[in-house]
């Protein structure tokens, strides 16, 4: 199967059949071949109202057909897999500055408190902005990371940090083969850890960190790779999957913050933060693979 990418709005998904009898998808009808587009069978109804405007860059079309398609499926993801749904008559808006001067004094406009990121999600807004990084792996890793944030802030509540950074970082992993979403596990943060192995109490620490306190371990990537690490153990079980799921009904039903992870994940995991922990602790030396979706 031939990697391939379908726009998310208009274009065709098409397929044919070679002499050897294999099976191609391209977001392109082959010239000399025969072929049927059946984009209409993967299209998603309730798919985002993806929005990217520009300013002083040219935004090239491939880019934009997989950023499309790579947020469509994160959405998908997050309503499929954690009854997260997200409203589809807003738009999903994405501006990207080609001018590294002016995305630095817009952001500092808007989000002064940040410190030279290439890209963030304004919550009053509801906007991603990002520099248009020349590599467009690294452009796209961040755009998805930023959605996942917009994604959790729909939920009208405090996500805790480490939850809402965990998922951010395991979806800006997220890769398109044809029809195949996967996410893989994220070498850097997994030798970081190995590298340093995490010693009693760091796990308990982190997902009970205040905003600022999460922050200040974060300048290393700590913060980010033990938070990146639970989120990709959870959803790597159905029983995981469902705590985070509790989690995220738990900051959309209640007003309060919540500010105790290990105490919610004592009440909903059996044997409790601490078995949560172990089990933890034993997956990180052996950690691999990746999830499909």
């Amino acid at each position: 199967m031939l990697c391939c990418v379908a726009p998310a709005h208009g274009g065709g998904l098409y397929r044919w059949q070679d002499s050897g009898g294999r099976w191609h998808f391209s977001d392109r009808a082959p010239a000399q071949q025969t072929a049927e587009d059946v984009a209409a069978s993967y299209r998603q109804p309730d798919a985002p109202d993806i929005r990217i405007e520009t300013r002083d860059y040219t935004l090239p079309l491939r880019l934009q057909q997989r950023l499309e398609v790579t947020i469509t499926r994160i959405f998908n993801i997050y309503r499929q897999t954690l009854g997260v749904a997200t409203p589809t008559d807003q738009p999903f808006e994405i501006m990207l500055y080609g001018d590294a001067d002016a995305f630095r004094a817009y952001q500092r406009e808007v989000a002064p408190r940040l410190e030279n990121p290439a890209g963030f999600f304004n919550g009053q807004t509801g906007r991603i902005t990002a520099l248009a990084l020349p590599d467009h792996d690294a452009l796209l890793r961040l755009i998805t990371h930023e959605c996942s944030h917009a994604i959790s802030a729909h939920q009208g509540g405090y996500v805790p940090i480490w939850l809402n950074e965990g998922l951010a970082e395991y979806f800006s992993q997220l890769q398109i083969y044809g029809l195949t979403a996967e996410i893989p596990v994220a070498s850097h943060w997994l030798t970081q850890l190995r590298h340093t192995p995490p010693g009693p109490g760091a796990l308990r620490s982190n997902v009970d960190a205040r905003p600022d306190a999460w922050q200040a371990q974060a300048g290393q990537g700590r913060s980010y790779a033990l938070s990146w690490s639970l989120v990709w153990f959870l959803m790597d079980t159905a029983e995981g999957r469902q705590l985070i799921r509790e989690l995220l009904a738990r900051v959309a039903d209640d007003p309060r913050p919540l500010v105790n992870s290990s105490a919610f994940i004592d009440d909903h995991w059996p044997g409790g933060f601490v078995a949560l922990e172990q089990a933890w602790l034993q997956w990180l030396p052996r950690a691999a693979g990746r999830h499909r979706y």
